[in-house]
């Protein structure tokens, strides 16, 4: 009898043996193939470990709940409102991701899940969490960031050793104890857009941080923060945004691993040398400041590949671009430089370019060479001369978007019918009477703007835009459209607001578009 109750042992540890090697390592089970239909998934439980569900399924699906090997589930966006007590079936569950729904509450259940290791319930409309949470014992992610009413967590979320990610943007969270610094593993830390106005000192022992967000909180004295920020050797992500700061400590330079760097928004007028000793910076975002010089020492960032400088106070920008070949996004909008260095031109990764709100009469020689710029905004400039950059403009052989709203242009050169990529045209709030003979010529175009000019008529080559999706020509001094209006076949929308039609000519431009919707009164 002792040798069978052995043996019944001997098999009971077998299984249990077999069930935990059934539990693949985080990495291994990424590598596995996700399973997108549910129906499939079932037919093949020992081969379906990951599953994402595509349909908005409102509730959560009961074939889900019955596959009990399932070790990763993804309904992010599928309108769920509640997670179901038989979620406890899901016993090797290792990653929810549950992100974009309409959850309101929790179930106790779901905290039965005792293999759960990553957890993402952001964007969603949580109030507490449940009261057993503390049993999510092998939790090492938790994301629960835009869950707006969301003000209060259990204190136990803050002594976790096992935490190595936190992610708690914009919760209306009022409050961080210092228990926080109990999360010594922890590598990722968001607490942005919150109510905070102190940030805990314990932050300062994370030593294992790797990405720390503290932007955008009302935070008293905020400079503090300097007194322990300096301990966090191995972040490679660091935002300060909106905190109110006066100053960036020199210090920042002992960062020797940090790559993308954030303090917009903040009342800084200089910045300390040591910030330009940091070659191994990627990103670089000093936007909303009140800076006035650009020292030439900025040159030295040379592996950044995006660069915000918006609204400071610049009048002048140093000759320095051409040391940024990796340089992809540059953002100069709402300063008064008036001119571009030449340099500009020789940015040739470059891909997104706002000088919107700057001043610029013209563009530099040699502009026309940025061959991978695909997005351009050149708007509310209002001493901009298009007649003279006209000729940079239609060399940029990739740009797709261009924004030159509230310029006060009054005609368009010709030659810009030649951009030989455009999709999105933006030409509101501008004086133009006419557009050229030859403005058919834009092939590629899908999106034109015109809101808001002074036109009186098309030309008859408008018909030829044969990929126009969307038009809008509101607000203008329309009396009619040119017949030719009848062969823009992929039209969906045109507006024509506040025009002169009559309801006659109104009759005729529907018969010609019979599949387009068309808007001649908000």
């Amino acid at each position: 009898m002792q040798a069978i109750r052995y043996s019944i042992l001997g098999i009971l540890l077998l299984i249990g043996a077999d069930v935990f090697a059934q539990l693949l390592p985080l990495e291994e089970l990424e590598r596995k193939p996700v399973y997108y239909s549910i129906d499939q998934a079932v037919r093949e439980p020992e081969e379906a470990l990951r599953l994402k569900v595509l349909r908005r399924a409102y509730s959560f699906p009961t074939a889900v709940l019955r596959m009990d090997k399932l070790q990763w589930l993804n309904m992010n966006h599928t309108l769920v409102e509640t997670i179901p007590d038989a979620v406890t079936g899901l016993k090797m569950l290792q990653v929810l991701e549950i992100r974009g729904n309409k959850l309101k509450t929790l179930p106790e259940a779901l905290c039965e899940l005792k293999n759960l290791r990553r957890l993402d319930l952001s964007k969603n409309f949580l109030t507490a969490l449940p009261a057993n949470f503390s049993k999510l014992n092998a939790l090492e992610w938790l994301i629960l960031s835009k869950n707006e009413k969301l003000t209060k967590l259990p204190a136990e979320i803050f002594n976790r050793e096992e935490l190595q990610r936190l992610e708690l943007s914009k919760i209306r969270l009022e409050e961080l104890p210092e228990a926080i610094a109990n999360l010594k593993k922890l590598e990722v830390l968001d607490v942005s857009q919150n109510k905070l106005t102190e940030i805990p000192h314990g932050i300062g022992s994370l030593v294992e941080l790797k990405r720390l967000s503290l932007g955008n909180n009302p935070v008293k004295k905020a400079n503090g923060i300097y007194n322990w920020l300096g301990n966090l050797k191995k972040l490679e992500a660091l935002n300060l945004d909106g905190l109110e700061l006066t100053s960036l400590f020199s210090d920042i330079k002992d960062f020797k691993q940090l790559t993308d760097f954030s303090i917009q928004l903040n009342k800084i007028k200089s910045l300390p040398y040591e910030l330009y000793q940091m070659k191994q910076l990627t990103k670089l975002n000093i936007g909303s400041n009140l800076l006035d010089t650009l020292p030439d020492a900025l040159g030295k960032l040379t592996n950044l590949t995006y660069l915000n400088l918006e609204r400071n106070e610049f009048t002048e920008l140093p000759d320095i671009f051409s040391n940024f070949q990796k340089l992809l996004v540059l953002k100069l909008d709402a300063n008064r430089i008036s001119t571009l260095p030449k340099s500009i031109g020789k940015l040739t990764q470059l891909e997104e370019l706002n000088l919107a709100n700057t001043g610029i009469k013209n563009l530099p020689t040699g502009f026309g060479n940025l061959k991978r710029l695909t997005d351009l905004n050149l708007a509310f400039n209002r001493y901009f001369s298009i007649s003279r950059a006209a000729k940079e403009l239609v060399q940029l052989s990739s740009l797709k978007h261009l924004e030159m709203i509230e310029n006060g242009h009054k005609a368009l050169p010709e030659i810009l019918t030649t951009l030989p990529a455009i999709e999105y045209w933006n030409l509101r709030d501008n004086k133009l009477t006419r557009l050229p003979e030859t403005f058919g010529n834009l092939k590629t175009l899908k999106r034109l703007e015109l809101r808001y000019n002074d036109l009186k008529e098309l030309p008859a080559s408008i018909g030829d835009l044969e990929n126009l999706e969307h038009l809008d020509l509101g607000y203008n001094e329309l009396k009619s459209l040119p017949e030719s209006i009848q062969n823009l076949k992929k039209l969906k929308l045109l507006k024509l607001e506040r025009n002169k039609l009559s309801e006659e000519e109104q009759a005729k431009i529907k018969a010609w578009l019979p599949n387009t919707r068309i808007l001649f009164k908000h």
